[in-house]
């Protein structure tokens, strides 16, 4: 397969991958089959000439290879994404995006409850997911390359 035959959605297969670590997660942000993202890491394999992810109990694990091509991949989707957002307005209305807050268990007690009454009258086609996050998780959730919003409220005790 040459990059002139490549399917830029296996890409976007692979970074989910990464991310989700299992085949159903995959699928599911994605809108796909199970059976459409197994053939899409088939395709995947054949192009890197590497397994990419092997089985380990529910998990699938990314081979060295994998974590190699994950930050030129991501970056390159991300470059991808934006130049097709920068003209684009966001309609929360309409949306149907996943989006991941990153909060501690206590300021997820503050926040949830209103942060959920707002999404679900604002934003009724997206999905939200709470991720567990402490005020080291903060650089790394800082850094990914999707959109994002991290307030570390670790300074403002006082």
């Amino acid at each position: 397969m040459s990059f002139d035959d490549l399917d830029l959605n296996l890409l976007r297969v692979f970074n989910v991958m990464m991310r989700e670590r299992s085949v159903t997660r995959t699928a599911c942000e994605l809108g796909r089959t199970q059976s459409a993202i197994s053939h899409s890491l088939s395709r995947l394999r054949h192009l890197f000439g590497d397994k990419l992810f092997t089985r380990d109990g529910g998990v699938m694990r990314p081979t060295p290879r994998a974590v190699e091509l994950l930050p030129d991949i991501s970056a390159g989707l991300a470059t991808i994404r934006a130049s097709i957002d920068r003209h684009q307005t966001f309609d929360p209305a309409t949306t149907r995006r996943n989006f991941r807050v990153g909060l501690t268990d206590y300021h997820a007690m503050i926040i949830i409850p209103r942060l959920l009454r707002e999404f679900s009258r604002q934003a009724p086609g997206a999905t939200l997911n709470i991720i567990p996050a402490n005020g080291l998780d903060i650089p790394v959730l800082g850094s990914s390359s999707t959109d994002r919003l991290c307030i570390d409220w670790s300074s403002d005790q006082g």
